[in-house]
């Protein structure tokens, strides 16, 4: 029986950029195919979960028995995978656990990501480093001559250097009679001697791996079966390839790297081009494929093909919050702009933009403001409207995240009027973002119904689909206090936003259905609405989304229990981000629920806060809101002149601006004082 779990994987050149890569091969390899599984990709779960999915794992086989986890050729380590061992061993430092791991110390050097966490394992005293010299003379000879004992054994451990596969490959070249020389004039005299389609065989073997698959083989060789079923007989018997679960392995990448590098660079470029431009129709969702398309890409000399390559594997790895393989994924593309016509160059920086705000906290946002607007101005100088418009969006989103609503009502509406010169299907997104951002600053609301009326027709006519469309429906119901057909369209533009990956979108559509179902007073689907919102925040790039979940999921707390304990603590989060709009919501309904508690001070406080927030971002349902909260809680408190005051300001808005339900609470206070 085993007296250990053991996990078991080596890192390739090749698959550096593909997420988890090392664990999600030493998991299938150890047979915990559904744990693996968590790790390909295929299934949605954001980052944190997959480390701690994966800790509990190891700390539960090291309940069971000790784990030994053996980690090969760290220096090709993905990002991932880096971070992943860190967190495990870091995780389940007092358990029956040994991780041993092996590395080429010159190639370690320029991979950041896992110097950096054997950097920190090192001061954490988690792990102890040795340096491995060349096997000693005597252990050559030895080794040698079991493979060729009649051999000049000792120059031959003297030409292998303490290298074990070389001295294996010298002394097996002698024993088969060949003239000995370096590892690639052995390597190449033994391909020599093939035939013609082991050798194409054994280049494209090269080329894909480390996934040799029978049916990629097949692809790219155009061999019938039995031929490529000699080839392989061929590669076997020779001992160049051997038969894994999965296909097919050389049997030492040094083998690998030799055959790879007799290629002419021309035809290696034209091999990996011919694979990424396969691979480019079958990476919708699928993060392994996309990796694989990107590395092919980089290598096929096409600076277009691998830099949107690399922009869809960071979009990929944005949908499962791999935020930090999409930030580097979006810098290696950046590295083949120089090389793009000028119209290329500014489409794809405008797509980088995209994906670096949705995968990291913008340190100067007015100067990424500033770039995303010169951007879309150049777009639209060379006639991309549609590049023009997102640059625009960008912009606005931006500028509406940071509480700069004139300048996110100026973006999005000239987002708008560049979508025009587009595409039919571009001038309806258009529309729609226009529509949905009008909605999100509660500004000029007639003409975002106009824009959602035609916009809605357009699609319709046109089979046009945007997840902008369902969330500006949702929005215009919210404010319209059609509660029941908000929570349908936000629900649909929920879904859409998930199957697209769009977790930016799909938390703005959780967000709404949260707020919605505490205007309705339902805290208990509301807490289940704040959960959603948490796990997905959490997972996000650093703003105000987090602290938002936290302070929705607060005040469901308290409206349940009759504790605010965790309120300030999120509010204080909120204004950090200076999220003013997201801060008066919550303040706002942490002030109804203190006035059900009977804490009017408290009430009045927030209220107060909440006004002049409101009053900043001209946002008339929460100011009406806000005097409708002080003018009760004064009137509770037998305050006639401060409620006398809160009474006068609400006559001096117009409440017909507002949405319906903040009207409603404004007749309702009218009403009682007339009724008095």
């Amino acid at each position: 029986a085993n007296t250990a779990s053991i996990f078991r994987a080596g890192a390739f050149e090749s698959e550096i950029v593909r997420p988890f890569a090392l664990w999600h091969d030493a998991l299938r390899e150890s047979s915990h195919v559904a744990a693996a599984d968590l790790l390909s990709g295929e299934e949605r779960i954001d980052r944190d979960r997959l480390l701690s999915s994966l800790s509990n794992l190891i700390r539960d086989e090291s309940l069971q028995q000790p784990v030994l986890i053996l980690f090969d050729d760290l220096q090709w380590c993905d990002e991932s995978s880096a971070a992943a061992l860190h967190y495990v061993l870091r995780m389940n430092r007092s358990q029956p656990m040994l991780i041993v791991l092996s590395a080429r110390d010159e190639e370690l050097q320029t991979n950041f990501p896992a110097l950096s966490a054997i950097r920190s394992l090192k001061q954490e005293k988690l792990l102890l480093s040795e340096k491995l010299e060349p096997l000693s003379d005597e252990v050559m000879v030895e080794l040698i001559a079991n493979v060729a004992p009649n051999a000049d054994i000792q120059t031959l451990s003297e030409k292998s250097r303490g290298n074990p596969f070389l001295g294996l490959e010298l002394a097996r070249a002698v024993a088969a009679g060949d003239v000995i020389g370096t590892l690639n004039e052995l390597i190449g005299e033994r391909v020599a001697r093939m035939p013609k389609t082991t050798v194409t065989m054994l280049q494209w073997a090269s080329v894909l791996t480390p996934n040799v698959s029978i049916g990629a083989l097949l692809r790219y060789t155009k061999f019938d079966d039995e031929t490529l079923d000699q080839s392989l007989e061929e590669a076997e018997r020779t001992g160049f390839l051997f038969p894994t679960e999965n296909g097919y392995k050389y049997s030492h990448d040094l083998v690998t790297r030799s055959i790879y590098r007799a290629i002419s660079p021309a035809r290696r470029r034209s091999m990996h081009r011919r694979v990424a431009e396969m691979l480019e129709a079958d990476t919708a969702v699928d993060l392994k494929l996309a990796t694989e398309l990107a590395r092919h890409a980089a290598l096929s000399g096409d600076a277009q093909l691998a830099s949107r390559a690399m922009l869809q594997a960071a979009r990929l790895c944005l949908r499962f919050f791999a935020n930090d393989d999409a930030f580097s994924l979006a810098d290696r593309s950046e590295f083949y702009l120089k090389e793009l016509s000028e119209e290329e160059r500014v489409c794809i920086k405008i797509e980088l933009k995209e994906v670096r705000i949705m995968a990291a906290p913008v340190e100067d946002w007015q100067a990424e403001v500033k770039e995303c607007i010169a951007l879309a101005e150049e777009a639209l100088d060379l006639g991309k409207q549609e590049y023009a418009r997102l640059g625009y969006q960008l912009a606005s989103n931006m500028r509406w995240a940071h509480g700069q609503w004139s300048g996110a009502h100026k973006s999005i509406m000239q987002a708008e009027r560049v979508s025009r010169g587009g595409s039919e299907a571009n001038h309806i997104i258009g529309m729609a973002e226009a529509a949905r951002c009008l909605l999100l600053l509660e500004r000029d609301l007639p003409e975002a119904d106009a824009l959602l009326m035609e916009a809605s027709a357009r699609a319709e006519r046109n089979r046009v689909e945007s997840d902008a469309l369902p969330a500006a429906k949702g929005l215009m119901a919210y404010y319209e206090g059609n509660l029941k057909e908000a929570e349908e369209h936000l629900d649909e533009a929920r879904t859409r936003a998930k199957a697209l990956g769009d977790r930016m979108n799909e938390f703005l559509a959780n967000e709404y259905l949260t707020m919605m179902e505490i205007e309705k007073g339902d805290y208990a689907s509301a807490k289940e609405c704040s959960n959603n919102l948490i796990r997905i925040g959490e997972k996000l790039r650093e703003g105000s989304e987090a602290p938002l979940a936290q302070a929705l999921c607060a005040i469901c707390h308290y409206a349940d229990t009759g504790k605010d304990v965790a309120i300030d603590t999120a509010l204080e989060s909120l204004r950090k981000f200076d999220a003013k709009q997201r801060l008066t919501f919550v303040l706002n309904r942490a002030a109804i629920l203190d006035m059900r508690n009977g804490r009017m001070e408290s009430a009045i406080t927030r209220a107060s806060e909440a006004l002049k927030n409101a009053e900043i971002m001209e946002r008339c349902s929460e100011i009406i809101t806000a005097h409708t909260i002080m003018a009760d809680a004064y009137a509770a408190l037998s305050d006639d002149n401060n409620r006398q005051d809160q009474l006068n300001a609400l006559l001096a808005i117009n409440i017909e601006d507002g949405a319906k339900w903040a009207q409603q609470r404004a007749l309702q206070v009218l009403n009682k004082e007339q009724s008095g």
